[in-house]
């Protein structure tokens, strides 16, 4: 077999393998990717108060809607360190929520869910209706805000939420 035709036989399906492998290993390594937010930031502060502010409305949806209804809360990994994980509330009562783990923290976490979580922990929480308008989610629309403030980019799934806000954030600009 010649040079030439090796090249032409085995070039091509080599350089897709190639360029598949890429492509797989960057969009598992963007699927991890997390942009840091300074948790002293006024508005992620104001954010989480402002869910916090709200929870009378989010106890009204969740009667309604059931468990359709996301909460993000404080988790504890096994190393100490908190992480902030959203979650699909399963029950609430007056000072505790039962909630799943819907995104995968950085660090390990041997306890496994549901998780009990008291209410006052509660960072934001988010409903999405059948028409696809976003209520609470407090915290991703300071996301976008301090993004946009600091040029950051915005995860593309992130970004398509942010005309669908029902309940805004109030940001000065």
């Amino acid at each position: 077999m010649t040079l030439r035709s090796f090249l032409s036989t085995f070039a091509a399906p080599i350089a897709l393998g190639l360029g598949l492998l890429w492509a797989w290993e960057r969009a598992r390594s963007q699927k991890h990717k997390v942009t840091p937010i300074d948790p002293n930031d006024p508005l992620w502060k104001s954010a989480i108060q402002h869910a916090s502010d709200t929870i009378p409305l989010m106890r009204e949806l969740f009667s309604q809607y059931g468990t359709e209804m996301q909460v993000k809360y404080p988790l504890t990994t096994d190393s100490g360190q908190i992480e902030h994980v959203w979650g699909q509330l399963i029950s609430l009562d007056a000072s505790t929520m039962t909630v799943t783990l819907a995104t995968q923290p950085i660090n390990a976490v041997s306890a496994r869910p549901p998780f009990g979580i008291p209410l006052a922990d509660i960072e934001d929480w988010q409903f999405v209706s059948s028409n696809g308008q976003v209520r609470g989610g407090f915290t991703t629309q300071a996301q976008i805000a301090i993004a946009k403030k600091t040029g950051s980019s915005i995860p593309p799934h992130i970004a398509e939420s942010e005309s669908k806000f029902v309940d805004r954030l109030p940001i000065a600009t």
